[in-house]
């Protein structure tokens, strides 16, 4: 997760996303996005399994329906009373030669699609990215599930907290909707940036992993060994493990400042590249899904303290709230 020094979420209620979209729109018409104002992070839209409601095709027509596309994020609507613009998913093809279980080259592909911003014929319907002008990526590494992305130097001259904000969520929305990836440590030049050493932009903004926001339709949508890459890769902003906490956590640690984001980064929060498989959800409620139940059994060879290691670890997974929540595991003797 991110935040700003001097309070940038409160700053950011003062300005209407109205006035970020018109000037998006503005900067989109000469092919970049600007920044304006203080504001706070953008909202989404509709989940990324197919393009939004009234989206207009992509450059290359959008994929038909069950083939692969990927889900890029623009702005797409102010956000009316939520104070913050809307960010919805468009579709795009597979570029030729990607295949759909390459996840390296499909989120090199959807970040390349994000940059490329919307198309001419999308920004007359209303379509705006806050990704400035002539940003480039510079590199691509996958370790589920977390990725590093390098961009050059523009990526950087995007000013106000609003448009700031907006991008930075565009990033983690789009890299989000490829499986297997769902934090980005974000890097500009090969130096990483968010830090307390190098903050984000002027503006300030101090991150140590983007995630995608927790609100979101696309996390909403996640299945329970997706959901369980995401606490992963939350691990250890200490916020967003307590949000994405089933109850069984929660009531063992009873408040945010008791959960051991140490003991959690050294353990689970350490794998790298596994896969992991879900069991059959069971219980709950039949419509809703609210109360199911899964289990997520997780396996890979981790570096861990310096030593290699074998690991074999079950995550109980819990759906509450309409999401999937972690609510624990073990690790296989």
């Amino acid at each position: 997760m991110r935040h700003r020094k001097g309070g940038w979420r409160r700053a950011g209620r003062r300005l209407g996303s109205a006035l970020l979209l018109a000037l998006l729109l503005l900067g989109a018409g000469c092919g970049q996005g600007v920044g304006v104002g203080s504001g706070t992070g953008a909202g989404t839209g509709p989940a990324p399994g197919g393009a939004s409601q009234g989206a207009p095709p992509s450059r290359k027509g959008p994929a038909p329906e069950g083939e692969p596309a990927l889900a890029v994020y623009f702005v797409h609507g102010s956000g009316g009373g939520r104070q913050r613009p809307v960010l919805a998913p468009v579709r795009r093809p597979l570029p030729e030669g990607v295949r759909p279980d390459d996840v390296h080259a499909r989120l090199r592909a959807a970040m390349e699609a994000l940059l490329s911003g919307p198309t001419e014929e999308e920004r007359r319907a209303g379509w705006a990215s806050a990704l400035p002008r002539g940003t480039r990526l510079l590199g691509v590494e996958v370790a589920r599930p977390v990725a590093v992305l390098d961009f050059s130097g523009e990526l950087e001259q995007a000013g106000g907290t609003l448009a700031v904000g907006t991008l930075l969520d565009q990033i983690a929305l789009t890299a989000a909707s490829v499986q297997g990836v769902k934090g980005v440590e974000l890097r500009v030049e090969g130096a990483r940036v968010g830090s307390e050493e190098h903050p984000f932009t002027g503006e300030g903004f101090l991150f140590r992993r983007l995630l995608p926001p927790l609100d979101s339709e696309l996390v909403r949508g996640l299945a329970p060994e997706e959901a369980l890459d995401l606490w992963i890769a939350a691990i250890p902003d200490r916020e967003a493990m307590w949000r994405l906490m089933g109850p069984g956590l929660r009531a063992r640690y009873g408040k945010p400042a008791a959960v051991d984001v140490t003991a959690w980064a050294e353990g689970l929060g350490s794998y790298r590249g596994y896969t992991a498989e879900a069991g059959r959800p069971v219980g709950g409620d039949a419509k809703t899904g609210e109360g199911q139940r899964a289990e997520v059994r997780l396996q890979g060879t981790f570096q861990l303290e310096g030593m290699t290691e074998n690991v074999v670890y079950t995550a109980r997974m819990v759906r509450e709230g309409g999401i999937w929540r972690f609510d624990g595991g073990q690790k296989a003797e």
